[in-house]
């Protein structure tokens, strides 16, 4: 299945589909999901069951974590 963005609105934010978050992306998926962000601004994911270890791998693809408070980016506080 290919990833489809849909407008949600006329400003902002996009509803994502054909991706599952919680397993390792390929680059051209990537790509889609960071233009999508910019163009969009808000992204959103419907229906993604994912553990705390699975949101930071996903994360990761699109930069560095960076930490505003003093926390475990894998839960816990």
């Amino acid at each position: 299945m290919s990833i489809k963005i849909e407008k949600l609105s006329k400003h902002i934010g996009a509803c994502v589909e054909g991706v599952n978050v919680a397993k390792a992306m390929n680059t051209s998926s990537v790509q889609q999901i960071r233009d999508a962000f910019r163009e969009h601004c808000v992204l959103v994911f419907h229906g993604q069951v994912i553990s705390d270890e699975q949101q930071v791998a996903f994360t990761q693809n699109f930069g560095t974590i960076a930490m505003t408070l003093p926390s475990n980016p894998y839960g816990g506080g």
